[in-house]
């Protein structure tokens, strides 16, 4: 499986040629609807696996004053992010400095990616300040990819590494990390289907 160094090559690779990939504004509304029943006012965010920043860029709307944060491996993805959010603080490393902890922690078609998913999802948690939310997003992959229930790369499309979960592996994974699930939502298409806000 990749190294961090050729995962950062792959995606600044797709984000040269597509700058802008997955730029849904549905799934960006269908995020931002949920988030403004449960959390309002958030001061501070951040997106994991922020990409080219399509998802804050479309936060910002929503959210004039909000303190926006964006992580992601790709250079390509962070300098593409930078120009949509032009206030927002992004990085590809892991952390702000220290450990910081977010009113609202987001998470969208990103945890399928990562190899060490247990790993990654205690992360996931360990960022989510008391009284915070974290808005989690993954694909039914196993619709449009047929095969195992592996991590491996997609069989159509852009040909990614994915984990290829059932939603019911996916939240078993996210209560064995320590979350409690808020409210579970389906999302309008297999790409972005299996949605949890959690606490």
């Amino acid at each position: 499986m990749p190294d961090r160094k050729a995962v950062q090559k792959e995606y600044d690779k797709l984000f040269k040629v597509k700058p802008n990939k997955w730029d849904n504004p549905d799934r960006s509304s269908f995020m931002i609807e949920i988030l403004k029943q449960h959390i309002p006012n958030t001061k501070e965010v951040v997106d994991i696996g922020c990409g080219n920043g399509v998802a804050l860029e479309n936060y910002r709307r929503s959210n004039k004053t909000a303190k926006l944060y964006g992580i992601d491996p790709s250079l390509e993805g962070i300098r593409l992010a930078q120009q949509r959010v032009p206030d927002g603080i992004f990085t590809t490393e892991e952390y702000f400095g220290d450990i910081k902890k977010f009113e609202l922690v987001i998470c969208l078609g990103v945890a399928e990616h990562v190899e060490e998913l247990p790993k990654f999802l205690q992360y996931l948690k360990s960022l989510v300040s008391d009284g915070g939310y974290c808005y989690f997003e993954v694909p039914h992959n196993l619709v449009y990819s047929k095969g195992p229930e592996s991590y491996r790369r997609l069989t159509v499309g852009s040909r990614q590494i994915e984990w290829h979960f059932p939603s019911e592996r996916w939240q078993e994974l996210l209560l064995e990390a320590g979350f409690e699930i808020v409210e579970r939502y389906k999302g309008l298409n297999a790409t972005w289907e299996f949605i949890w806000l959690l606490k």
